[in-house]
């Protein structure tokens, strides 16, 4: 078995066909060599009557023999090489395969009618693409140009419906007295792994070679992405050497300042990349207050923002802890929302979360200029900008769906071009639950515009209430709609929309929720003012911590 296993197919097929031809000569001659020993013997030349029948003994026996040895060979050998042979008669138009083909794929013989085994029908089965080269090729053999098949073709000849690559070899046997050939023997082999390990091949080729092009315009990239910020760094530092002007080189010292921070956000996402390519990111779960984790994104990214977009925090009915990396989450929000900012010249960036079945849904929606149709399928590429004056490297996007590939979430994005983009996610949560204490908590919406105030009004009431903050009287509506707080603590002077006014808007939308006015102003026509606009209760400051949480207690005691 070994022996014919290390044979190449074409030699193979040789020694077969060489076989095959061997045996047909072989019984041609035993049939001639008992004619003329029966032929002796009837004439009693040479032999006695049990002389002649000992040596015809002894010769059927030894050809006997040597033919089964040959069919244990062949059948090892068409064994060996997935080798099937066949046999055309080309008067009749009847072909002949041999019973290998059948045993090899589990099909009994006898299903099979009569015209199955017509040259008409194997034509059939040939795969119509390949029809036209073997009937080209097989009428040559007709016509005597040729003396042979040899070609690889698909066939389905058991009618499966599926198309397998086959070798098929033929050979001209036997001609007639005008030298047309009349019958032909060949061998069909089933070539199909062959044919996938090539494809296969071929698929690593270009994959190796695509991987090798990426590489280099990855490095090109950042060869390019390097020099910007740094030439700016480089040549900048140089000027203010020779700057004598104060403001002058404040400004430079600004520009300076910008691009190293522009350059120390590239570094960090090539080595995220790295990281996340090489498998070496590691992914640390831990108890997420997913309420908590969006306002401090909120209030980060706000900061950040020069033009009057605003980041609103959709916060959901029911808040949400899940179990997963925070690190990475953070990562993903930030990515998505600053590359909001970037295409947002106004209106607002939205973004919230939402649980779906074992999976939470995050996303970041915007009011931009959106994504044309031709370019969503490429947003999350390397080094893919929409817009090559905007600030940043085109990696922000890709960064993200490397992460949540390495996590088992995806990402998608929904786009219409000058309307906005939503960007969505999915993440295993591993375990979702309330925080014991923080899910029933009640939900206090402070609007104040001065950081420290809101500090203070935080400090007293978060060990029993959940706090959300608006920043101005258009925030704390629209954070009204959309986290449905159980009280509002509104400051009357805020930027934009005062206090008042924003309190009866809400109170149009909403009689009954408990709104306690804060302000500086201590006047009774003040406490008129706020108690008309639709206000339950007035505080002037400074705020006493004990009053303010009597005051509130007295409006949600039935919450807590």
């Amino acid at each position: 078995m070994g022996v014919y296993e290390s044979l190449t197919r074409e030699e193979l097929v040789r020694k077969l066909l060489v076989q095959e031809n061997l045996c047909h000569e072989l019984q041609g001659k035993v049939g001639k060599l008992q004619e003329e020993i029966f032929q002796q013997a009837k004439n009693g030349e040479g032999f006695e009557e049990n002389e002649g029948d000992l040596c015809e003994k002894v010769v059927v026996k030894r050809t006997e023999k040597f033919l089964a040895d040959n069919v244990v060979r062949l059948s090892l050998m068409l064994e060996a090489g997935n080798v099937f042979p066949w046999f055309a008669d080309i008067v009749s138009g009847k072909i002949e395969i041999g019973d290998e083909l059948f045993k090899a794929y589990g099909v009994d013989r006898k299903e099979f009618h009569d015209d199955f085994f017509r040259m008409t029908t194997f034509v059939a089965s040939i795969y119509p693409d390949d029809r036209g080269i073997f009937e080209a090729i097989y009428n040559r053999l007709l016509a005597g140009e040729s003396c042979k098949i040899d070609l690889e073709l698909r066939l389905d000849l058991l009618n499966t419906g599926e198309y397998k690559w086959v070798d098929l070899k033929g050979v001209a046997q036997e001609f007639d007295e005008r030298g047309k050939v009349t019958k032909v023997l060949g061998f069909i082999a089933d070539i199909q792994k062959r044919r996938d390990d090539e494809q296969a091949l071929i698929e690593a080729k270009h994959r190796a070679e695509e991987s090798d092009r990426l590489k280099s315009a990855f490095l090109a990239n950042v060869s390019h992405e390097i020099r910007t910020p740094l030439n700016a760094i480089v040549g900048f530092s140089e000027v203010i050497a020779h700057t004598e002007s104060e403001c002058e080189r404040e400004e430079y010292l600004d520009i300076v300042k910008a691009n190293s921070n522009l350059l120390l956000h590239l570094i960090n996402d090539i080595l995220d990349l790295s990281r996340i390519e090489s498998g070496k990111m590691e992914f640390i779960d831990e108890n997420i207050q997913m309420d908590e984790l969006c306002e401090e994104l909120r209030q980060m990214h706000q900061m950040r923002i020069k033009n009057d977009v605003k980041i609103i925090f959709e916060r959901p009915a029911a808040s949400l802890t899940i179990v997963s990396d925070s690190h990475r989450l953070r990562q993903l929000y930030s990515n998505l929302i600053s590359n909001a900012i970037k295409y947002t010249e106004k209106g607002a960036i939205t973004f919230g979360y939402k649980l779906k079945g074992d999976m939470m849904e995050g996303y970041v929606r915007d009011s931009g200029s959106g994504i044309p149709a031709e370019k969503l399928n490429n947003v999350f590429g390397r080094f893919e900008k929409l817009d090559l004056l905007k600030q940043g490297f085109g990696l922000g996007l890709s960064i993200c769906k490397s992460i949540l590939d390495k996590m088992g979430g995806e990402i998608w994005v929904e786009s219409e071009l000058g309307v906005g983009s939503c960007f969505y996610f999915l993440i295993p949560c591993n375990g979702t639950f309330p925080v014991a204490g923080e899910q029933n908590k009640p939900l206090i919406l402070v609007a104040e515009d001065m950081d420290c105030n809101y500090e203070l009004v935080k400090a007293i009431l978060e060990e029993r209430y959940s706090v959300l903050r608006a920043n101005d009287g258009i925030d704390v509506v629209t954070k009204y709609e959309s986290s449905k707080p159980d009280l509002i603590l509104m400051d009357v002077r805020m930027p934009g929309l005062d206090g008042l006014s924003a309190a009866g808007v809400i109170r149009e939308l909403n009689p009954t929720i408990p709104i306690i006015a804060t302000t500086a102003f201590a006047f009774e026509t003040d406490r008129e003012m706020a108690l008309a606009a639709g206000c339950n209760e007035y505080m002037s400051k400074p705020l006493e911590a004990e009053k303010l949480k009597t005051m509130v207690e007295r409006y949600l005691e039935n919450k807590l």
